[in-house]
C-alpha cells in the first residue's frame, strides 16, 4: 500500500470515527438531561390519566387535563402546559419544611403510605435520589467528556500522528464508562421495587403499574454501540498512522541507500585490488621458480612451481 492510499485510509477512518462520536456525545447528552428513563401511566380519577416521567436527576409529570397544582412547590420547574411540571431528585433528600423529616413528595396524596406487600413500594420510592442513580449519572459525564476530548484529539492527527492513540483511548473510556454506567441503570431499573409501582384507586383497592423504560434510555444505550464503533475505527486509524510512518521511514531508509556515493567505493576497491594484485605479482616474480618434468609415458608436462627444494 503506497503513502496516498494510507494517508486517505487514516483521514477517513479518523474522520468517521469523530463524526460517530459527537453524534455519540449528543445522544447521550440528551439521554442524561431528558427525564425519560422510566415513565408509567397513572389513572388518578375517572377520564384522568397523568404520566409520571422518572429520569436520573430529573422527574415530571405530564397531566391530560388542565388547573392548578395543588401540591406544587418552589422546586418545580414550569415545563408544557401549567399543569405539567418537574421536580428535581434531590428535593426528596433533605428535610421537610420546618419539621426536620424526610422530604416530603408532591405526589404522596395521591400515592398514600400503605403498601400491598413488602415487594411493592408507593410512589413516593420513584422520586429519591439514590446511589445508583448518582453511580448511572457520574458514569455517563464521565463518557460525554471523554468523548468531546476525543473529538479534539481526533482533529488534532491532522498536525500530529502522536493523537491517533490518544483519540482511540479516550474513545475507548467514553465506550466503557457509557456501557457501565447502563448497565447499573438496567439492573436496578428491573429491581421489583422499582420496575413496579402502585396508587390507591379508592379508599380499598390498588392499582399496580410497571414502569417501562423511555427514549432516554434508548438514546443512551444508542450511544454505547456508537462509542464502540468510533473506538474500533479509532483503532484502525491508529494503525494506519503507524503504518504511514513506518512506510515513511522505509522510504528514508531507501532513498539513503540511493544517495550513497558508490562510485567512490568502487573506485576506491577497484584500486586497492589493482595494488594487491600488483604485489602479488612482484613477489612472484621475486621468488626463484622451479621446473619440474614429468615424463608419465604419453608425453611430458612442465609443472612450474613458487616452492624451493631444499
Amino acid at each position: 500500500m503506497n503513502r496516498t492510499a494510507l494517508r486517505v485510509c487514516r483521514m477517513i477512518s479518523l474522520l468517521v470515527s469523530a463524526l460517530l462520536c459527537c453524534s455519540a456525545v449528543i445522544l447521550l447528552t440528551i439521554g442524561v438531561a431528558t427525564p425519560s428513563w422510566l415513565y408509567v401511566d397513572y389513572l388518578v380519577a375517572e377520564g384522568t390519566i397523568e404520566e409520571h416521567r422518572h429520569g436520573l436527576w430529573l422527574d415530571c409529570v405530564l397531566r391530560g387535563g388542565g388547573g392548578s397544582n395543588p401540591y406544587a412547590q418552589s422546586s418545580y420547574l414550569n415545563w408544557g402546559v401549567t399543569s405539567d411540571q418537574c421536580e428535581y431528585k434531590w428535593v426528596n433528600i433533605g428535610p421537610s419544611y420546618g419539621s426536620g423529616g424526610a422530604g416530603i413528595d408532591p405526589y404522596l396524596s395521591n400515592s398514600g403510605y400503605s403498601a400491598m406487600s413488602s415487594l411493592f413500594q408507593t410512589d413516593y420510592s420513584q422520586h429519591r435520589f439514590l446511589a445508583w442513580h448518582v453511580s448511572t449519572m457520574i458514569l455517563l459525564l464521565i463518557a460525554i467528556t471523554a468523548g468531546v476530548f476525543a473529538i479534539f484529539a481526533c482533529l488534532c492527527v491532522l498536525c500530529t500522528g502522536l493523537c491517533s492513540p490518544v483519540a482511540a483511548l479516550l474513545e475507548f473510556v467514553a465506550f466503557i464508562s457509557s456501557a457501565i454506567g447502563v448497565t447499573i441503570f438496567f439492573i436496578n431499573a428491573n429491581r421489583p421495587e422499582i420496575r413496579y409501582t402502585q396508587i390507591p384507586n379508592s379508599a380499598e383497592r390498588w392499582r399496580v403499574n410497571e414502569q417501562m423504560r423511555g427514549f432516554s434510555f434508548d438514546l443512551s444505550l444508542a450511544s454505547v454501540f456508537i462509542f464502540l464503533l468510533s473506538c474500533l475505527l479509532g483503532v484502525l486509524g491508529s494503525v494506519v498512522v503507524f503504518m504511514h510512518a513506518q512506510h515513511h521511514h522505509q522510504h528514508h531508509r531507501r532513498m539513503d541507500s540511493k544517495t550513497f556515493p558508490k562510485t567512490e567505493i568502487s573506485t576506491v576497491s577497484s584500486t586497492a585490488n589493482d595494488h594487491n594484485h600488483l604485489s602479488m605479482t612482484t613477489n612472484m616474480a621475486n621468488q626463484p621458480h622451479l621446473i619440474r618434468i614429468r615424463n608419465d609415458g604419453t608425453g611430458g608436462s612442465v609443472i612450474r612451481d613458487n616452492s624451493i627444494d631444499v
